[in-house]
């Protein structure tokens, strides 16, 4: 089995009015949840997050899952926990309770018994998923479509969902890279910032802005102040937690102009932040605080932007090496 180590594929941010609609293309809907693998060897099973966290017992519903599989297995999914409307909400998952909805969804197979799937195609994966028929209280395989991605994005946003994810049906699976055939399309910016450092609130103990940052090439890169999004609850117990990761000297590689007041710390933390952009300085356009992300190694972070027009059309397959027929459906 692969260890429990292993990270999940990511997708590329790109944006949709440069995507060709192509059959070879397969799309789902993006999920506001926590990305998981599944690791099930006939005597444990674990839910492992992107950056090694193992989740099984803060989800133990999900566990019930290793009734259904009958040889050793790896998955990929999303643990998503449902508003009071039954939409999918990242700050529902932060504060779910047992007895609140909660749900895997699974979108790959990565092992099955004791063949390795990860050099097989997208398409051959996902079919051999759907055929196990993993449907249960607290798991199911959403979905996969073709055709338009804005006719598709529409449908996400008239469901208050995240956006989409467009993946090429021959792609193999390739662990903790980021990859263009893998591609996601947000209806609203959002993606995940390292706090770096804080300025004092006006009521003491409290903070008024965390500094967020990025890594790029090596170092700490300053993404701006986000000084919204919190309540006086959080902001007085960001205080709390920030002051023991204090640190004399800023952890960006350029100065920060105009943080006086700044109190930096060691970027332990990451959080998801909505935004509406980039400025021409390369700071974020009107931050706002979503939630804390403990399923992301602050290491991992990057600046997100999205991917420019393609060289080739996305209609045409890239040459790989490698790579195996696709199952017929």
């Amino acid at each position: 089995m692969p260890a429990l180590n292993l990270k999940p594929m990511l997708a590329t941010l790109a944006d949709a009015a440069n995507h060709r609609d192509a059959p070879q293309w397969d799309l789902e809907f993006k999920w506001d949840g926590f990305r998981g693998l599944v690791h099930w060897n006939m005597r444990s099973f674990h839910l492992v997050t992107r950056n090694g966290l193992d989740m099984t017992e803060r989800f133990a519903p999900i566990r019930a899952l290793a009734g259904q599989l009958t040889r050793p297995m790896v998955l990929d999914g999303e643990v998503v926990a449902l508003d009071a409307d039954g939409v999918p909400r990242f700050g529902a998952l932060q504060n779910w309770r047992p007895g609140q909805p909660l749900f895997l969804y699974l979108f790959d197979i990565l092992q099955h018994g004791t063949t390795s799937l990860l050099e097989r195609g997208y398409d051959e994966r996902r079919t051999l998923l759907e055929e196990l028929n993993l449907q249960g209280e607290h798991w199911r395989v959403p979905a996969r479509f073709t055709g338009s991605v804005a006719e598709h994005l529409d449908l996400a946003r008239a469901h208050q969902l995240e956006g989409l994810v467009a993946k090429r049906r021959d792609s193999l699976y390739v662990p903790g890279r980021r990859s263009a055939d893998w591609l996601k399309f947000k209806i609203v910016n959002r993606q995940e910032f390292a706090i770096c450092g804080f300025t004092p609130g006006t009521d003491p103990g409290t903070i008024g802005s965390l500094l967020l940052g990025y890594r790029a090439h090596g170092a700490w890169r300053f993404a701006g102040g986000m000084g919204t999004g919190f309540t006086h609850a959080q902001r007085r117990e960001f205080y709390g937690v920030l002051r023991t990761l204090a640190r004399d000297r800023s952890p960006f590689a350029t100065a920060v102009p105009g943080r006086g007041t700044a109190q930096w710390i060691e970027p332990r933390i990451v959080v998801e932040v909505e935004h509406r952009g980039w400025t021409d300085q390369g700071l974020l356009r009107v931050p706002a605080f979503v939630g804390i992300r403990i399923d992301k190694a602050a290491e991992e972070v990057r600046q997100e932007r999205p991917r420019p027009r393609p060289a080739r059309p996305l209609s045409q397959p890239a040459p790989r090496p490698r790579t195996r027929p696709a199952s017929r459906r």
